[in-house]
């Protein structure tokens, strides 16, 4: 991967295997511009993927030639010019297609994008039941995704009263999800530490193919440090998703 203009890459890259042994590569591409013409921010989310970790191929199955890869190469799972989109891990579901949640950070979306047969992509919007859920708030995660053993789509995220990334309002929601009208099968919410510190960023585990059962999640109840260097004491936390 490169950035069009030096001084500043952020690719957030996640991997996954799918029951067929393909592996699959989502990616950020997060933007800097030349003399700080404008604001760095992050404004694509693509795929990729490989038979064997040496030939790739774009989402849309193009094979990747020209190396390395740039966004202005890719065919985005979602774009945003001037945005702040945030992919989670990827996982794969059992009919060996990708899906990732994306958070929209300015706009303070969630949303589960799901690639068809077609290799075309769904998204579908996960804010308005994530409101639901705490009318006023809004998601302030990418989330992490698994499956369950149904083979709905996991989705554990954050949620706080601003839209916040790391706001200690912050608590920690997971959804069940059907991949393929993304409509919402189940609410969880994660019993809060403390109501003064954020539940957030959390990891699922993960696993290739159907699982038998649910997955684990860990989390950190606790501030963010000030230049990394302070004395607030966090938590890690953990769980198996219930049934």
């Amino acid at each position: 991967m490169q950035a069009p203009a030096p001084l500043y890459s952020y690719p957030t890259n996640t991997l996954a295997l799918a029951p067929d042994g393909r592996l699959h590569l989502v990616v950020e591409f997060y933007k800097t511009y030349p003399q700080d013409n404008t604001p760095p921010h992050s404004m694509a989310v693509a795929h990729l993927e490989s038979p064997d970790g040496k030939q790739w191929f774009h989402t849309d199955g193009r094979e990747v030639t020209n190396m390395p890869i740039r966004l202005e190469d890719t065919s985005p799972v979602l774009y945003k010019g001037g945005g702040d989109l945030r992919p989670s891990n990827v996982t794969v579901l059992p009919d060996n297609q990708p899906a990732c949640s994306i958070w929209d950070a300015m706009a303070g979306r969630l949303m589960l994008a799901v690639r068809r047969a077609d290799h075309s992509w769904a998204i579908h919007d996960l804010t308005p039941a994530a409101v639901e859920i705490h009318p006023g708030w809004l998601p302030c995660s990418q989330g992490q995704l698994a499956l369950d053993p149904t083979g709905a789509v996991i989705v554990a995220f954050s949620m706080s009263s601003d839209g916040a990334w790391g706001g200690a309002t912050a608590d920690l929601h997971i959804l069940h999800v059907d991949p393929a009208s993304g409509q919402l099968l189940r609410h969880t919410p994660v019993p809060k530490r403390s109501p003064d510190a954020p539940d957030w960023l959390s990891s699922i585990e993960k696993r290739v193919g159907l699982p038998s059962d649910n997955p684990y999640l860990l989390w950190m109840s606790g501030r963010r440090g000030e230049g990394c260097v302070n004395a607030a004491k966090c938590v890690v936390r953990m769980m198996q998703v219930p049934s």
